[in-house]
């Protein structure tokens, strides 16, 4: 009986951290990968210094991702398959390769892939706060 309970607690355990490896693994698939940071000293859309990142974002299909927003604005362009931005205000339109848009700042929005593997290649800057 001590055995058969014992082998029992052993499966639960593999079955349950199986789960929550799935969990984040999936979780962590839809978050982009900084390709490069910088400082524009001047920059005009701020006016004034900015911290600017590159970014590449890849979402599976099915992928809906949190409603969030940037403290500064988003230049975006999609490279393959297509992704519909969701705002708060109820619009969700759909861009595909080739198209680009723009996320400004304090905008709340999601991004949902509904179809196929879709990448993304993002441009971000903020104000430099520290800098002024």
């Amino acid at each position: 009986m001590k055995y058969l309970l014992s082998r029992k607690k052993l499966t639960l355990s593999i079955g349950l951290a199986f789960l929550m490896i799935s969990a984040v693994a999936t979780y962590a698939a839809i978050f982009p990968v900084i390709l490069g940071t910088g400082t524009n000293a001047d920059a005009p859309l701020v006016s004034g210094p900015a911290t600017v990142t590159f970014r590449q974002l890849t979402t599976t299909p099915g992928d809906v991702g949190a409603w969030h927003y940037h403290p500064g604005y988003v230049h975006n362009v999609v490279t393959s398959g297509a992704i519909k931005i969701e705002d708060g205000c109820g619009e969700a339109p759909t861009y595909s390769a080739g198209q680009a848009f723009e996320t400004s700042e304090g905008r709340v929005h999601r991004a949902i892939n509904e179809e196929q593997s879709t990448q993304l290649n993002t441009t971000s800057s903020s104000e430099n706060k520290a800098s002024r």
